[in-house]
């Protein structure tokens, strides 16, 4: 069993196609020798942290819709876990070795910092298997059927525990928390390391049809509204254009941590400092056609 870092996440209930990526994610995590805790009271939960030998914690503070709150997760995770290192994750995602690799060079090199990644999205209908050879089994399933995601697609979060503390009641599976988590960090002056490269994770397409007053292709809604609120409350000068992977300053290449140099992050950084001067000159401009009348 891996000693550096403990997972959690929380699962939808194990039926249909659910059970099969949720149960192919538990199974990766598995064979990686990862520890996690299975957060949350959906059907199939419990039955599923014993079949894979994980820890199951099904008392987590929900929303009034029944979804349950990130700030509740995050610190009965921190509090519950025995490993240096934590990692939300959705319960759908599948990681490569190499994913162990970037979290000890990261512990190596610093006390506190947010490591985070891209997703590859692919269509997953039938249990993977993760006997021997999986991981090339993996990347082939990247390389031929991967579609690599928006860098602001982000998918898992891992940090030293102890490191995230007072989140606001954000509610699971809906939008701008992760934006709130990223954006507060690295105004904190936390380390961003972006592994995206060097550990590519696999992301199991899904609908949406398990979330409240949304539809069966949006992840939104009522909560999704409270989140947006709660984000705007938090953070009141988030700026979503720079909460993205290229935030992360540091770069994992799959060997080694580096400072990010790649004209992918100069570019988008080039491209936010233009947007933030055009918009102070459409304000400038606006001021001096009013004074001319």
């Amino acid at each position: 069993m891996n000693t550096l870092c403990t997972l959690f996440t929380s699962t939808k209930p194990f039926l249909g196609h659910d059970a099969i990526t949720q149960r192919n994610a538990l199974a990766n995590w598995r064979a990686l020798g990862l520890n996690c805790l299975i957060m949350g009271d959906d059907a199939g939960a419990a039955e599923a942290a014993r079949e894979f030998s994980f820890q199951h914690l099904p008392d987590i503070e929900k929303t009034s819709c029944g979804t349950p709150l990130l700030s509740d997760m995050f610190a009965k995770a921190q509090a519950s876990a025995a490993t240096r290192l934590v990692c939300y994750i959705n319960a759908d995602i599948l990681l490569p070795p190499s994913f162990l690799t970037a979290l000890y060079l990261a512990a190596q090199r610093w006390e506190n910092f947010l490591m985070i990644g891209q997703r590859w999205d692919v269509s997953v209908a039938d249990k993977l298997d993760f006997g021997s050879g999986w991981p090339d089994r993996l990347e082939t399933i990247r390389r031929t059927r991967g579609k690599l995601h928006s860098p602001w697609g982000l998918d898992y979060f891992a940090f030293p525990r102890g490191m995230v503390r007072q989140m606001p009641p954000f509610a699971i599976g809906r939008p701008r928390w992760d934006i709130w988590l990223v954006w507060t960090l690295a105004r904190n002056g936390i380390p961003l390391l972006n592994a995206t490269c060097g550990a590519p994770v696999l992301h199991q397409n899904h609908a949406y049809n398990h979330v409240p007053g949304g539809s069966g292709a949006s992840y939104s809604g009522p909560e999704g509204d409270e989140n947006t609120r709660l984000c705007a409350e938090y953070a009141p000068t988030l700026n979503t254009i720079y909460t993205s992977t290229y935030r992360a300053e540091w770069n994992f290449d799959g060997v080694r941590i580096a400072l990010d140099e790649s004209w992918g992050r100069w570019w988008w950084f080039t491209k936010y400092r233009l947007s933030l001067w055009a918009c102070a000159m459409a304000v400038l401009r606006t001021i001096l056609s009013s004074r001319a009348f």
